[in-house]
């Protein structure tokens, strides 16, 4: 299974960690196949500490990808089971190994977002305020639930709060679990959930296969293991009302959320956030990305008044102000004349000054270049982006991808966290992304290209060969989302009859309701366009009616179709058309009962 896990993939967060030089880096890029690097690897990793193999297995579960998170997570089992074994034989050494990795700071704050001092400051008072809410959770159990508009702040104030209570003791046993949920369905929430269980411990006998399953595994394990209800998790940007039923398995848990509905009340501590940042602290962010010593001069400045004044001090608004390192009287003049413009077209809700104007400032300081790039960062979902993807949508190796990252980053435009592999946006900046600034173009037509821009150069990337794409956490999670949006029929037919590809799929997801739901969508979408549907809707009906037939064991998604469905059906022909391809291929062997 080790040569399954997409090494190179895995590269940049290995060297960040330090498991791997540069040196040895550069050599493992230079294996022709994944399964030599993963050898490779091996023999690096057989002369190195303990510490680094268990580095290496946090990085596994850390991946998008859930069989390489189970993978990680089966290593760190069976070395458990080994270091028993050597306790036994009274090997002490493992077991100070084990305690020491378990109590280590770095593995309890789990996904925790970095906040840098030198991009952020604390908000005393707001921030004190959710530190008092933790400590009383710490105690017994609880709830908060921090709410307040899009660019208040709630993200980063709870991140700096529960490193704060966790440096003063709290949470030391059991640690924290930072979940990402935002504007996502409930196909987004199962995985997500699915892939937190696993990462808690949760074990089924069959995998859980709706929403409604994964509740019930989670809150049976938190009664079979009562010393885990002691995990606080945080649960960041919840949207849909129906989804905190899902949440509700935590016996201690934060939620941030931009919406406050009358039931929460009931069940949360509620915590509003300002929607704006004190005067004072507008000044002390300007002056952290102007790296100032002395901020009286940003104090003295009128100008600099003008502008915090202009854009209602909201947080996200001076962060990217900030990220101009305006300088000169005249650019601080330039500033407030684009934020005060009047304009005409949409702007975003419950914002009493032109948010986009200063959005559009800041890319616009970037050089016509890397404009066309950051505008391209749209088409994405609002999720963790995992730097392959964005790669594959720049057409950039991975060294320019990184540069760029980072440039964006230190001018405040997304936030790239460089030891996972990924960056996210704000949600108020991708709404301004997915929205077109060509008068002669419309905002469907635009998005439309932007969709067809991605799915064109995923297609670049795998020659068409969807199912040898590597699983970076994206890819598989979104590509039919993305060719719907693009209109891509020609592309969406050939990934519903690509049975190579699905197995791929199914491969990621060890079920098929992420399959099913794909084919559901396509269906909607040929309905919508009126086109003839009957053979998807075959296809989806065999895979509901046979799931429960599916060998989890062998991941055989072309043998399954084959035991299943009559060889006078498209399904059939076409799995033993792609059977004949694979074994010719010598990919895989496949049985056919006759009669």
């Amino acid at each position: 299974m080790i040569f399954d896990v997409p090494l190179h993939q895995l590269l940049i967060d290995l060297r960040a960690c330090q498991v791997l030089s540069d040196e040895e880096v550069d050599k493992l890029k230079l294996c022709p196949t994944n399964k030599e690097m993963v050898y490779d690897f091996i023999k690096i990793l057989k002369f190195r500490a303990d510490a680094d193999f268990f580095q290496f297995c946090d990085i596994l579960q850390d991946h998008g990808a859930l069989t390489v998170q189970e993978f990680g997570q089966t290593l760190i089992n069976e070395a458990e089971l080994r270091r028993i074994a050597d306790h036994e034989q009274g090997n002490q050494n493992h077991i100070d190994t084990a305690d020491e990795r378990r109590t280590n700071p770095a593995n309890l704050l789990r996904d925790v977002p970095p906040t840098p001092e030198s991009h952020y400051i604390v908000r005393e008072a707001f921030v004190n305020c959710i530190c008092s809410g933790l400590k009383d959770i710490n105690q017994s159990q609880g709830h908060l639930l921090i709410h307040g508009m899009a660019g208040s702040g709630k993200t980063i104030a709870v991140c700096q709060s529960v490193r704060i209570v966790f440096e003063q003791g709290c949470f030391r046993s059991h640690g924290v679990y930072w979940v990402k949920l935002g504007d996502i369905g409930n196909d987004k929430l199962f995985t997500v959930l699915k892939s937190l269980c696993i990462k808690i411990g949760v074990t089924w006998k069959e995998p859980p296969q709706n929403l409604e399953e994964i509740d019930a595994y989670a809150k049976q394990f938190f009664e079979d293991n009562p010393d885990k209800s002691e995990i606080l998790f945080i649960f960041d940007d919840v949207w849909k009302k129906h989804h905190y039923n899902y949440l509700r398995f935590a016996k201690k848990s934060v939620v941030t959320s931009r919406f406050l509905h009358h039931e929460n009340k009931l069940f949360y501590q509620c915590i509003p956030a300002s929607d704006h940042f004190t005067y004072d602290e507008a000044i002390q962010v300007l002056a952290k990305n102007q790296s100032l010593q002395d901020p009286q001069v940003l104090y003295d400045n009128p100008s600099v008044a003008r502008a915090i004044n202009s854009c209602g001090g909201l947080p996200l608004a001076i962060a990217l102000i900030g990220g101009l390192h305006l300088k000169s009287d005249q650019q601080w003049k330039n500033a407030i004349y684009a934020i005060e413009k009047e304009e005409i077209g949409d702007l975003p809700a419950n914002y009493e000054f032109n948010l986009y104007r200063t959005i559009s400032l800041s890319i616009q300081d970037l050089e016509t270049s890397k404009q066309h790039y950051f505008l391209l960062l749209g088409v994405f979902k609002k999720v963790k982006i995992p730097i392959g993807s964005i790669m594959s949508l720049w057409k950039q190796n991975e060294c320019t991808t990184i540069s760029l990252l980072q440039e964006f980053h230190h001018k405040s435009l997304l936030r790239f966290v460089e030891t996972n592999g990924y960056c996210i946006l704000h949600d108020l900046m991708v709404d301004y992304l997915q929205k077109s600034h060509d008068v002669q173009q419309s905002n469907k037509e635009y998005w439309i290209k932007m969709n067809l821009t991605l799915v064109q150069h995923y297609f670049f990337h795998c020659q068409g060969q969807w199912g040898s794409y590597p699983n970076d956490g994206y890819f598989y999670q979104y590509l039919v989302y993305h060719a719907i949006q693009a209109q891509a029929d020609v592309l969406l037919a050939t990934l519903m009859a690509d049975f190579n590809w699905m197995a791929a799929k199914f491969r990621v997801f060890e079920t098929l309701f992420n399959l099913q739901l794909d084919l559901l969508d396509f269906i909607h979408y040929l309905k919508n366009q009126n086109k003839n549907s009957l053979l998807y809707q075959e296809l989806l009906d065999s895979l509901r009616q046979y799931e429960s037939y599916i060998d989890i064991e062998t991941m055989d998604f072309i043998q399954f179709l084959l035991n299943t469905n009559q060889r006078n059906t498209w399904i059939a022909s076409r799995a033993i058309e792609l059977a004949y391809e694979n074994m010719e291929r010598d990919i895989s062997r496949y049985w056919l009962i006759t009669s």
